[in-house]
């Protein structure tokens, strides 16, 4: 069965993806993936941002795991 709408919850949210060395952490991915769950159950959204510089192949890797959006800040 579906699961329950949940009321009253944020409808936008937001994730600063953890990284190092331009490669995304897996508790980002994991974090995502429950903030995906949220939104799929509140009819929001998921925005992942970027502190640091990230190859393309990790920028889709935020997008599998769950975000509609990725801002993808660069020094």
């Amino acid at each position: 069965s579906a699961p329950a709408v949940v009321r009253d919850a944020p409808r936008d949210l937001w994730c600063v993806a953890a990284g190092r060395d331009g490669v995304v952490r897996p508790v980002t991915l994991e974090v995502l993936a429950r903030l995906r769950q949220l939104a799929d159950r509140t009819g929001g959204s998921v925005t992942a941002a970027t502190l640091s510089d990230c190859a393309a192949d990790e920028l889709a890797r935020l997008a599998a795991a769950g975000a509609d959006r990725i801002l993808a800040c660069t020094a």
